[in-house]
């Protein structure tokens, strides 16, 4: 199974001020509209990005800035970090209308959270980017095109010819 990120987390005591802040720098629109007023983050970036959310730390927390990875099994996951190093920071969670979470810290104390695959709740469809597939009419040539040019010739050097007088191209058209 793959393990891909899903959800990134920004956590501040004044979270109010982090939730103003990104949505007057990036426009992202911020719902803190439910009992713990978590900040649920959406970036407006149809179909490209992950979800994330600006919120206040727990009372025993501090704050900090976090990704979420998605795993089948939170039980399974946490027991490797264990063998491999990282601690539990948070056991596994679950959250009122919401996903199973818990997170870790690495080998060198960075917080990672993860999320349990079958609990995430349904998520509205996200639109595919589309891509472009016509060219504008005035496409600039490439950059990269070849452009042939004659190779000099080797039998003279080239100079520039000298222009006759007007008077001598009357008189040789005149000849017979």
């Amino acid at each position: 199974m793959s393990a891909p990120v899903v959800h990134f987390e920004i956590i501040s005591a004044d979270a109010a001020r982090l939730q103003d802040f990104y949505r007057n720098i990036f426009g992202w629109k911020i719902d803190a509209n439910n009992p713990m007023n978590y900040g649920m983050v959406d970036t407006g970036a149809a179909g490209r990005g992950i979800p994330g959310g600006v919120g206040a730390p727990s009372p025993e927390g501090g704050g900090y800035l976090t990704f979420y990875i998605e795993v089948a099994s939170i039980d399974a996951t946490l027991a490797k970090v264990l063998e491999v190093g990282g601690a539990v920071v948070m056991p596994k969670t679950a959250v009122p209308s919401g996903p199973t979470i818990a997170q870790f810290r690495d080998p060198v104390g960075y917080r990672i959270g993860l999320v349990e695959a079958d609990s995430m709740p349904a998520q509205p469809a996200r639109a595919k980017p589309v891509a472009a597939k016509a060219k504008p009419k005035s496409a600039p040539k490439r950059a990269s095109a070849v452009v042939k040019k004659k190779a000099p010739s080797k039998a003279k050097p080239k100079s520039k010819p000298k222009k006759k007088p007007a008077k001598a191209k009357k008189a040789k058209g005149r000849r017979r």
